[in-house]
């Protein structure tokens, strides 16, 4: 063998024995960095979103996964007090789909559900490669996605095992109460400067049906849902969904048109102009989604349960919380 190769070798197996050590470093960190509970105070990123972990296992039945128009759309508490389903909503601001399929795979840890609602803006959205590799990066190496709580570590956080024990009152709802009606001018322009993507790439129908096979294996429905936006939802949308949906087998259920249509008052029950509805206008969204878990999906009334006491023990607090129109704080 030449020097030449010699020193190949050497260095090749140099860089593998660096490449070995930093992702042993990784995992061995991972426990140590993670928040020992699931609270924001305790470093969890998108604590109200992952809250879910604090719920006893197999006590929900249906999750909400989106953006910003899931949340501020879809109230589990709202479904839970007229209806006593169990339901957690599992959306953050810009949702990509691999962070939704992260929080797919998350929710099916510790539970069952019987239905996955995933937000059909996502499926629109446009994300990179580079986004899809560092999103499972982050999932295998947590260290990384926790690596800022290292300047907050004590001697606990060496020993202790996380304990996620909090649960969000809301379940992952985000309220709004004040009001905005569209200005149909501005929208007409920022349609024209910026008009919606109405095709969805290769890479994200990929991710759904991966999605869909998960679901699948864990005894789950996966359904696309489009809640109301008179920003975010045009008929070119509309029929792509359609096209998708007859193609996969994946249920598709609009909001915004047709038999599910929930007729929004714009002019007072959106909070934004036209994109997100306010808490007025989640009433009449979350009314029709509980009907459809009800009568489509045979979800039961949960009421009297002792398992199901973390949603009884949050109702007062919910209501206080209407009660004094308090908006939900982003984390």
């Amino acid at each position: 063998m030449s020097q030449k190769l010699k020193n190949g070798v050497r260095s090749a197996g140099a860089l593998v024995a660096f490449v070995a050590i930093g992702l042993a470093l990784m995992l061995a960190l991972g426990p140590v960095l993670q928040p020992k509970s699931n609270t924001a105070e305790a470093g969890m990123i998108n604590a109200s979103s992952n809250a879910f972990t604090g719920e006893a296992p197999d006590t929900i039945d249906a999750v909400f996964i989106g953006d910003s128009e899931t949340y501020t759309s879809l109230s589990p508490m709202e479904m839970w007090k007229t209806h006593g389903l169990a339901t957690y909503n599992c959306s953050t601001s810009g949702q990509t789909l691999p962070y939704c399929s992260t929080f797919l795979d998350r929710v099916l840890k510790t539970q069952h559900p019987k239905v996955v609602f995933l937000e059909a803006n996502a499926l629109f959205r446009r994300f990179s490669y580079e986004k899809v590799v560092a999103r499972a990066v982050n999932d295998a190496f947590p260290a990384l996605e926790h690596h800022d709580r290292w300047k907050q570590l004590t001697w606990e956080d060496f020993v202790i095992d996380s304990n996620h024990t909090w649960t969000d009152s809301l379940k992952g709802f985000k309220m709004r109460f004040v009001h905005k009606a569209p200005n149909q001018a501005k929208i007409a322009e920022n349609e024209a400067l910026h008009p919606l993507k109405t095709n969805i790439p290769a890479r994200n129908l990929a991710i759904l049906e991966s999605m869909n096979e998960r679901c699948k294996e864990h005894g789950a429905q996966l359904v696309v849902v489009a809640t109301p936006s008179i920003i975010n939802w045009n008929e070119e949308r509309q029929a792509t969904m359609e096209k998708v949906s007859a193609e996969t087998g994946i249920p598709f259920l609009n909001m915004n048109d047709g038999e599910h249509k929930v007729d929004i008052d714009w002019n007072c029950e959106s909070y934004d102009g036209g994109d997100h509805v306010n808490y007025a206008g989640a009433l009449k969204v979350s009314e029709m989604m509980a009907d459809v878990l009800v009568n489509q999906y045979g979800l039961q009334d949960h009421r009297g349960d002792a398992a199901y006491d973390s949603f009884a023990n949050a109702l007062p607090e919910y209501e206080a919380l209407v009660e004094k129109k308090q908006p939900t704080a982003l984390d």
